[in-house]
């Protein structure tokens, strides 16, 4: 009787132990499906602000922008170009004015040969030429020295210096951006993923400003560009 009484006792204890645990472990399992569910939505939002704020940099230094299905693409001025500082002296590195002297192209108190060595450090660009745009026209701006270039239209004037071509785009649920330093061809190619997972990208025009949107699944933020 006692072996049969205890074996009892043993299968309650046990019976009850398992009452217990799963009462205590599913409020556990349920918190750690939100805690985990919650880290995931934080993660997504970091992520999507990231490209939101990434993009809306390039946004803001682009000119000659196209809205394509799922994407864009701009022309990106070269304003890092402009201006040096070098043992604490400001100094212009391009003045973004082209002079015609007889038959000659000048471009005043520029530094061109810095301008292509920081080209060749960004982009591994060896050609020695720049890009300008005017009258929204791409120019090619072959270099000689410093100051003297050749060119591919014939133009004096003011001139928007420009860096490289970018686009954007959703391909297969990742952005995906492109960069080309030689814009007239895919040579110098610069390629990378800034987000993953993305079910909608969208850039859209409103009177004086553009609206960028990125959703991931039902999950979407918006972000106003100026």
């Amino acid at each position: 009787m006692k072996q049969a009484f205890s074996l009892v006792e043993n299968i309650l204890v046990i019976v009850l132990l398992g009452i217990i645990f799963a009462v205590i472990f599913k409020p556990l399992q349920e918190s750690y499906r939100l805690n985990f569910t919650h880290l995931k939505e934080d993660s997504l939002t970091i992520d999507i602000n990231l490209a939101l704020l990434f993009m809306d940099k390039i946004l803001s230094n682009c000119i000659d922008i196209n809205i394509e299905n799922n994407g864009f693409n701009c022309l990106l001025k070269d304003s890092e170009n402009l201006l040096n500082l070098e043992n604490k002296k400001l100094s212009l590195l391009n003045s973004s004015l082209l002079l015609k002297i007889n038959s000659h192209f000048y471009i005043p108190n520029a530094k061109l040969s810095q301008i292509l060595e920081n080209r060749k450090k960004l982009f591994n660009d060896s050609n020695q030429r720049i890009f300008a745009l005017n009258d929204d026209k791409l120019i090619t701006l072959q270099v000689i020295n410093d100051n003297n270039v050749s060119v591919s239209s014939d133009f004096n004037g003011f001139f928007t210096p420009i860096l490289a071509k970018i686009n954007f785009s959703l391909e297969n649920d990742d952005l995906i951006y492109n960069i080309y330093p030689n814009i007239t061809d895919e040579s110098l190619k610069q390629s990378a993923i800034l987000a993953k997972n993305i079910s909608e990208f969208k850039l859209s025009y409103n009177t004086n400003f553009y609206s960028l949107k990125l959703c991931v699944k039902d999950f979407c933020l918006e972000k106003l560009a100026l």
